[in-house]
């Protein structure tokens, strides 16, 4: 019976002395840690991206010194997210894109894109921005220019003989300035872009819209046959109250009527 409990409590001081051990036992070898810049939540990659990689291209500075502090959601009040330069023509239609706080070396600096970070800019570094490449433009004066100060309302367009009248419930307006500036509504997003007219010729800049999501499909689908069109834009005719662009090497024609009369 006394041996009995011996072995009791050998095995007992036995197991006891095992857990010891393997608690002093060095842990396993730890995963490497990654140290890929991370995104905050919900920042598309692309424009938090591109504007970590163009500030330190700015700042002649490794894109790993570069850190991410903060990102906000903005609608900036027109294509050059409120920087515009002197001298600089900024259509004037709302932007969504990001406002990123980034630190580098201690230094904090803002950088502004838009929804792609296709246009970035930061009122924190001096230089030219980065803009997209448009077809340069210039300005002629209204005394030239038969569309200076109109308004227009779209009424129907599609391939020439067999235009198309505009959906049901939707306007399309076209407005053009004396300043080489022309926009108005697509339908459903408000868009902006710069043009030029030389010898009965009408060109368009690039266009830049609101992205808001529309309510009716077609009215969607519409608008961005409407923008395609107008980034093709050839000849144009004004005859009274009417306004004919043809577009698509002659191929397709936007009928026009002026606002006053629609």
């Amino acid at each position: 019976m006394i041996l009995d409990k011996r072995l009791t409590y050998f095995f007992l001081l036995l197991g006891t002395a095992l857990l010891f051990l393997a608690a002093c036992e060095p842990a396993g070898e730890q995963p490497p840690i990654d140290e890929t810049p991370t995104i905050a939540p919900g920042l598309p990659p692309a424009a938090a991206l591109e504007a970590q990689a163009w500030l330190a291209e700015q700042l002649d500075v490794d894109v790993t010194q570069v850190e991410m502090v903060d990102a906000e959601q903005i609608e900036w009040p027109d294509s050059c997210l409120g920087l515009g330069q002197a001298n600089e023509s900024c259509a004037a239609v709302i932007t969504p894109g990001w406002s990123l706080l980034f630190e580098v070396e201690g230094q904090q600096y803002e950088v502004r894109t838009d929804e792609t970070g296709t246009v970035i800019r930061s009122p924190d570094i001096t230089g030219a921005p980065e803009m997209p490449e448009e077809p340069e433009m210039t300005d002629e004066p209204a005394a030239d220019n038969p569309l200076a100060n109109t308004q227009w309302q779209l009424e129907s367009f599609g391939p020439a003989g067999a235009e198309t009248p505009v959906v049901e419930g939707s306007t399309v307006t076209l407005e053009f300035d004396a300043t080489g500036q022309a926009g108005g509504s697509g339908g459903c997003n408000s868009y902006g872009t710069e043009y030029q007219v030389q010898n009965g010729t009408l060109v368009f800049g690039e266009i830049v819209s609101t992205l808001m999501a529309c309510a009716d499909e077609n009215i969607g689908e519409q608008e961005q046959q409407y923008h395609q069109a107008l980034e093709t834009a050839g000849e144009f005719e004004v005859s009274g109250d009417r306004l004919t662009i043809y577009y698509n090497d002659g191929q397709g024609v936007l009928n026009f009527v002026s606002a006053d009369a629609a």
